[in-house]
């Protein structure tokens, strides 16, 4: 059933263009022959991955982007991306210098308290994407929030 696969075009090329995979757990790889170091990933609907999208050009950075997206289904809607076949749900998108070092630190700091990236539920990305938006710090996903929170409080 390969035909559900989302694939996520990896790509390297010294000085231009660096798209790479920051987390994740594809299903499938497959090295692409060519004049660039080029690898086609492919992710099961449903599964998160964490990719960083970055450009050049003789005068410096044109963009530079860490996202964490979702693959998805057969008839589900999806956001089109180039590197991204057929298209994903884009959870968190961080854009520009700051931005990007700061979620990719956090992405790292997550990962060190040994947390699976993979396992966190969507909707933590989609609420962190906000936090790093207005340059708050995302809250921890192990701690308490809603009425459980209120009632540690009292």
């Amino acid at each position: 059933m390969s035909y559900c696969l989302t694939r996520l075009i990896l790509m390297h090329q010294e000085k231009t263009r660096r798209w790479q995979l920051v987390f994740g757990e594809p299903e499938a790889i497959r090295e692409v022959g060519g004049p660039f170091a080029e690898r086609h990933v492919f992710f099961q609907p449903g599964q998160l991955f964490g990719v960083e999208f970055w450009e050049a050009n003789e005068y410096g950075t044109v963009s530079w982007h860490v996202m964490v997206l979702r693959a998805v289904a057969p008839g589900e809607r999806a956001h089109v991306l180039k590197q991204v076949a057929p298209g994903a749900e884009i959870l968190l998108d961080a854009g520009g210098r700051k931005k990007v070092r700061e979620a990719l630190k956090w992405l790292r700091e997550l990962s060190r308290n040994s947390l699976s990236l993979v396992a966190l539920d969507p909707d933590y990305y989609r609420a962190s994407h906000y936090k790093l938006k207005a340059r708050l710090k995302p809250r921890d996903p192990a701690a308490p929030t809603g009425k459980v929170r209120d009632l540690l409080r009292r």
